[in-house]
C-alpha cells in the first residue's frame, strides 16, 4: 500500500509540474465553450434574415455566389475595424487636426458615428460586393445589386454579433449564460442586423438603377451610400444616446423603431420599383454597367 501511495503521489506531482498532464481549468473550459456557442449562435440572426430576403428573389441566385457574398461581407470587417480605429484617433481620441480640435466633444462624437463608422461600413460593404460579385456572370439582373448588398451586409453583421457576444462572455468570465446570449442576439437581430441589411439595400437600389440609364453615373452610387450613411449614423446616434433632443431611453427606442420601420417600408418600395422597371424597360448588360459605375 505504501509503495502504491508513493507512486500515486509521484504521478500527481509530475502531472502538476508537466503542463501536458495538468487538469484543465474549469473556468477556462466554461469560457471556451461559451465563446464557441457564441460564435455559432451569432450566425443565426443573419441566416434568418438571409432566408427571408432570398425568399423574395423571383429568380434564385447561385448558392456559390450567395456564399461568396456572405463571406466577403464577413472578411471586410477586418479593414473596417482598422479604418474606424484610425478615424477615431483622428476625430476624437488622439491629437485631432485643427478642424476637429476646436469642436465640442459631443459634436466630434456625432461626426465620428457618421463619418468614422456609418460611412466606412457602408462603403466597405459595397466594396465587398464590388470585388466578389459585381463582375461575375451570375450578376445578371438589376435586383441582384440590391440582393447581394444585403447578403454581404448580413455577413458583416454576423461578425459584429459574434464579437459583441464574445466580448460580453469574456467580460463575465464565461458566466454570461446562454440566456444572456439569446437576449443580445434577439435584440441585435431586430435592430443592428436589420439595420445593416436595410442600409446596404439602399446602396444596392441606387446601384441597380444604373442598369436603366444609357450612361450610368457614379453619382447614383454616391447618392446611395450617402443616404445609407445618414440612416446608419442616425441609428448609431439614437442607440448611443448622442442626440441631445432625446431626453429618455424610451424616446430613443421609439425613434429607433420608427427609423427601422420607415427604412424597411422604403426598401419594400425599392424592391417593387426594380421589379416593375425590369418588366417595363430593358436593362443594360451587367458587366458593362459594373465597369462604368464601379
Amino acid at each position: 500500500m505504501r509503495i502504491e501511495d508513493a507512486s500515486r503521489k509521484k504521478s500527481l506531482e509530475s502531472s502538476h509540474l508537466n503542463p501536458r498532464f495538468s487538469l484543465p481549468n474549469p473556468r477556462f473550459s466554461i469560457l471556451s465553450a461559451m465563446l464557441l456557442l457564441s460564435l455559432i449562435f451569432a450566425l443565426l440572426p443573419s441566416f434568418a434574415w438571409l432566408l427571408l430576403f432570398l425568399h423574395e428573389d423571383v429568380h434564385p441566385e447561385p448558392n456559390r455566389l450567395v456564399i461568396r457574398a456572405f463571406i466577403a461581407g464577413m472578411l471586410v470587417t477586418v479593414p473596417t475595424v482598422l479604418v474606424e480605429g484610425l478615424l477615431d484617433c483622428v476625430i476624437r481620441s488622439c491629437a485631432a487636426p485643427a478642424p476637429f480640435a476646436v469642436l465640442p466633444d459631443a459634436l466630434r462624437d456625432i461626426l465620428y458615428i457618421f463619418l468614422g463608422i456609418a460611412l466606412v461600413e457602408e462603403t466597405m460593404k459595397y466594396f465587398a460586393v464590388r470585388f466578389a460579385i459585381l463582375r461575375n456572370p451570375g450578376f445578371d439582373e438589376p435586383i441582384d445589386a440590391l440582393l447581394y448588398l444585403v447578403i454581404a451586409a448580413l455577413g458583416f453583421a454576423a461578425v459584429e454579433n459574434a464579437l459583441t457576444v464574445a466580448h460580453a462572455s469574456v467580460q463575465t468570465a464565461g458566466f454570461f449564460g446562454l440566456e444572456g446570449v439569446f437576449v443580445i442576439l434577439g435584440a441585435r437581430s431586430l435592430s443592428a442586423t436589420l439595420l445593416h441589411a436595410l442600409a446596404s439595400g439602399i446602396v444596392g437600389y441606387a446601384l441597380a438603377r444604373a442598369f436603366f440609364r444609357r450612361h450610368p453615373l457614379p453619382l447614383d452610387l454616391i447618392f446611395g451610400i450617402g443616404v445609407a450613411t445618414l440612416v446608419h449614423g442616425a441609428y448609431n446616434g439614437l442607440v448611443g444616446g448622442l442626440f441631445p433632443f432625446l431626453d429618455s431611453e424610451q424616446a430613443a427606442v421609439v425613434n429607433v423603431v420608427i427609423l427601422l420601420a420607415a427604412t424597411g417600408g422604403a426598401l419594400i418600395f425599392m424592391i417593387r420599383d426594380l421589379r416593375q422597371r425590369s418588366v417595363r424597360h430593358r436593362w443594360r448588360n451587367a458587366g458593362d454597367t459594373a465597369r462604368e459605375i464601379a
